[in-house]
């Protein structure tokens, strides 16, 4: 009995440690820190000014997720480049740590990005059903308007 319970304790083992017991940091880790822009700002794929890819510019004042810091190119005595998440564009890239600041996060930048489908009444899931009925995309997406607003051209013909 005593044999067969190690064995069983012995083999739990192994499976335990064959299997990865994380999640990747975009399933599970919380930012260390969240910082914002302090001017406009390039992602860059790579802590380094030159031969590195510009994957996202953020506009000045945009929060940012900072998942850890890395050391590269010097700008202004520092070489810290904090390594961040854009979690809609499920990018990570690197800005150098002169271009921003640390800040806390306004209670509306802590709300869902997709809605609560829960939400939504009958009337407009009606509508979705029909349009997918019909063929139209789901993923596609338009409005009704006009980029000139001066009251000659808005919406004329």
């Amino acid at each position: 009995m005593i044999r067969r319970t190690l064995f069983i304790l012995v083999l739990c083992s192994a499976i335990v440690a064959a299997f990865p017991t994380h999640l990747s940091a975009q399933e599970n880790e919380q930012p260390i820190s969240t910082w914002c822009t302090i001017t406009e700002v390039d992602v860059r794929a790579c802590p380094y000014w030159h031969d590195c890819a510009v994957t996202l510019t953020y506009d000045p004042d945009t929060l940012l997720l900072v998942r850890d810091t890395a050391t590269g190119d010097r700008d202004y005595g520092s070489d810290l480049w904090l390594v961040v998440e854009d979690p809609l564009q499920g990018i990570e890239g690197y800005i150098h740590s002169t271009r921003a600041r640390a800040c806390a996060p306004q209670s509306w930048q802590l709300l869902p990005i997709v809605p609560d489908m829960t939400a939504i009444g009958a009337a407009m899931r009606a509508v979705y059903a029909r349009g997918l009925a019909l063929g139209n995309d789901p993923h596609a997406f338009s409005k009704v308007g006009d980029c000139q607003n001066v009251e000659a051209y808005f919406l004329s013909h």
